[in-house]
């Protein structure tokens, strides 16, 4: 890795998203999302994984999801 690794936080990643806390928190509870979890309370998502993620949401077809 020859840059450092970012790491956002869940409001951190609403607002790159452009979406409520609110909104954030639900996307972040689906099993496809990818999450660290560190703690009870705490969740990270790692940039590079987050922009693979939103990648393969565009190959899917726009239904209704959890």
């Amino acid at each position: 890795m020859s840059e450092k690794e970012i790491i956002m936080t869940l409001p951190e990643v609403a607002m790159y998203l452009k979406v409520s806390d609110h909104q954030m928190y639900k996307i972040a509870r689906r099993d496809d999302f990818p999450r660290m979890n560190i703690s009870t309370w705490g969740i990270r998502v790692k940039l590079t994984d987050l922009d693979k993620w939103l990648e393969a949401q565009k190959a899917v077809p726009n239904t209704k999801r959890k």
